[in-house]
């Protein structure tokens, strides 16, 4: 959160419900590139099971909720004449941090966020999007911040896409790797079941011709004593 948006959510004719939707669900979205309206989604984000303060919002109070913060100057619409479900937002606050980035390398903190361009960064990386978990991010900065390396924020953010990238090789690498020991495993089960039943088989087999010559051996036996008797 940039200070000039800071400076516009302090005003005191913002209500606080817009300055929620602002910072924690319009913002992060926006930092990864998720700008398209969903009232329903908006509408949920508002929900709260709260004992002290339930509220229960539609799309009507999200519309409202929306229309204070354009009328603040913290969002607009891509198409103006549209309305807001489907439309495209923008932040012009958090935009124009991009315009501002600090051209000298920082050292990097715990509370370093990417900005508007990393969806580009991303891009440039091979990365087909550029949604991240609070999770990931919390890793990188406390990974960063104790190696006393400065950058500017564009090789920040380019570092930050690089990891996303060697994670999600290294996740479907994994993904591969599991699938094909599974069908290994079940390969090696078929192949012991095969062999089981070629035992069983030959078991059965030899066990008829033992059964087979035990009988032919046990008539020649009696046709001998026969004869012997008619001597």
């Amino acid at each position: 959160m940039n200070a000039l948006e800071i400076q516009y959510l302090n005003k005191s004719n913002l209500s606080h419900i817009a300055r929620s939707l602002y910072m924690l669900y319009l913002r992060p979205r926006s930092e990864q590139n998720q700008c398209l309206t969903d009232l329903s989604s908006i509408a949920s984000y508002l929900s709260s099971d709260s004992t002290y303060f339930p509220t229960t919002p539609n799309f009507e109070v999200a519309c409202l909720v929306l229309n204070e913060l354009e009328h603040a100057g913290l969002i607009k619409k891509e198409k103006e004449d549209a309305p807001w479900q489907g439309n495209t937002f923008i932040l012009p606050l958090f935009i124009k941090e991009v315009e501002e980035l600090p051209s000298k390398p920082f050292y990097m903190t715990n509370s370093w966020r990417p900005t508007a361009s990393f969806h580009e960064a991303c891009v440039l990386c091979g990365l087909a999007e550029s949604s991240f978990t609070e999770a990931e991010l919390k890793a990188f900065t406390s990974y960063w911040s104790s190696k006393h390396e400065s950058r500017n924020q564009v090789a920040w953010e380019r570092a930050f896409a690089q990891r996303l990238l060697k994670q999600k090789v290294a996740s479907v690498k994994k993904v591969a790797l599991v699938k094909n020991s599974t069908i290994d495993n079940s390969s090696a089960v078929s192949n012991n079941k095969v062999s089981a039943r070629n035992t069983a088989n030959a078991v059965m087999q030899n066990n008829s011709q033992s059964h087979i010559q035990n009988s032919k051996a046990e008539r020649e036996q009696v046709q001998n004593d026969l004869a012997s008797l008619f001597k």
